[in-house]
């Protein structure tokens, strides 16, 4: 490989204005500043500074700058909480600079190379298991861990219903199932050590699917596919249903697959949520194809809630870790006890006096409503009477005013010319 083409990696650990170079072919770095060779084809900057500090600002050898919000098109940036991963191509080569607050002791890399490294993703897994991967991002194969690194990349894994006839999963369409966490949460066991550690939901529907993996920023994006199949767990768990019984009696049984496991070696821990919210727990190992175990903690009436997990070994010696799905059972009331005769023929002839004495309140109602209507009316009819009577005999007291007759002779007919 010749010397332009060469790795580059620089770990710098500021203190003061001293620094140091970790690698043979590390380009060196004093107060923020380093030198780029003729004949780079890419290099990556992968800067972490104080947290929810500004992007940093990159000044070129020929004194030109760039932002975060304004850089040419060869380049790429993608800014997080605490850090910047910047990619050029063809960068200019001279004296570069970094102007921002850079972290005490952090780390500056710059690298030519980033790709995705993935552990082999399986092509079974049960429903509802727990599957343990790592990844890492590599630059010029070594991996690359800052603070916080993990918030400057997206990732997203999906699973997309293969539509295989027969499948639970037919026409299920796309599911979300998580993705990779390197801040020390769940599976991951150590923060910000560059190796991420899937955080995967495989409690879906059983059956054929492609997956796919995506991982990226606005500087670089891998993405994986392939098939996967999620299958039913090798044993199911019910709790038969038996009204009126007593609390006390309720067991849940456990159908085991006993050709798919390793004998003895299926343990389950159940937990059972009453209806008060008390949690109540309990561990079998079943050795039989079907065994019921009591519930001790099933005391009173109403809605319970089993969930928990299920360790074990496979036929074929792969051990397993499960989710159980959850399940629901009711404890109901028990039912009234039964009548003797007597007490049955007093119940139905209080039934019927009571249907009677509906029908007579319904008799009487319509009767006395029609009367009502009735007296209404008729109440009407009077008053209308009444005020007619009176107004007629007002108009008969006023007196008749008899018209001026016309005389004959008094007819002036002449007009004013005549006069």
């Amino acid at each position: 490989m010749s010397r332009w083409k060469a790795v580059f990696l620089l770990f710098l650990l500021l203190a003061g204005t001293r620094a140091w170079a970790l690698s043979p072919q590390a380009l060196k770095l004093l107060d923020n500043r380093f030198r780029v060779d003729y004949g780079i084809e890419a290099i990556t900057m992968l800067v972490q500074r104080k947290e929810h500090s500004s992007p940093v600002i990159v000044v070129l050898p020929d004194g030109s700058k760039w932002y975060s919000h304004r850089h040419p098109q060869n380049v790429s940036w993608s800014e997080g909480p605490a850090g910047d991963m910047i990619r050029v191509a063809n960068p200019m080569p001279g004296p570069w600079q970094l102007i921002g607050q850079v972290s005490e002791n952090s780390k500056i890399l710059l690298i030519s190379d980033i790709q995705l490294m993935l552990d082999p993703l399986p092509k079974t897994v049960f429903r509802g298991e727990r599957i343990k991967l790592h990844a890492s991002i590599e630059g010029d194969n070594n991996t690359l861990s800052i603070r916080d690194f993990h918030k400057m990349l997206k990732w997203k894994v999906n699973l997309v219903s293969a539509n295989r006839r027969g499948d639970e999963n037919y026409a299920a369409g796309v599911k979300k199932i998580g993705g990779f966490e390197d801040d020390g949460t769940k599976l991951d066991e150590r923060p910000n050590d560059g190796h991420f550690t899937s955080s995967l939901d495989f409690d879906q529907p059983s059956g054929l699917y492609g997956l796919r993996l995506e991982v990226g920023n606005e500087v670089f994006n891998r993405t994986v596919d392939q098939d996967l199949e999620i299958i039913p767990q090798p044993f199911r768990l019910s709790v038969p249903q038996k009204p009126g019984t007593d609390p006390g009696e309720y067991r849940v049984q456990v159908n085991v697959d006993q050709q798919d496991l390793m004998p003895g070696e299926l343990h389950l821990v159940i937990q059972v949520r009453a209806p008060s919210g008390m949690m109540g727990e309990l561990t079998v190992t079943p050795e039989e194809e079907v065994q019921s175990y009591s519930l001790p903690m099933v005391m009173e009436m109403g809605s319970y809630l089993i969930k928990g997990t299920a360790v074990g070994t496979t036929a074929s010696g792969e051990e397993f870790f499960l989710n159980l799905p959850e399940l629901n059972f009711y404890v109901s009331p028990p039912p009234p006890p039964s009548l003797s005769p007597t007490e049955r023929a007093a119940m139905v002839q209080e039934q019927m006096q009571e249907k009677e004495d509906a029908a007579r309140f319904r008799v009487i109602s319509i009767v006395v409503g029609a009367n009502g209507v009735l007296l209404l009316f008729g109440l009407g009819v009077l008053l209308f009477w009444r005020k007619r009577m009176r107004l007629m005999e007002q108009l008969e007291a006023v007196p008749l005013v008899a018209e001026p007759e016309i005389e004959p002779d008094k007819i002036d007919l002449t007009t004013d010319s005549d006069r």
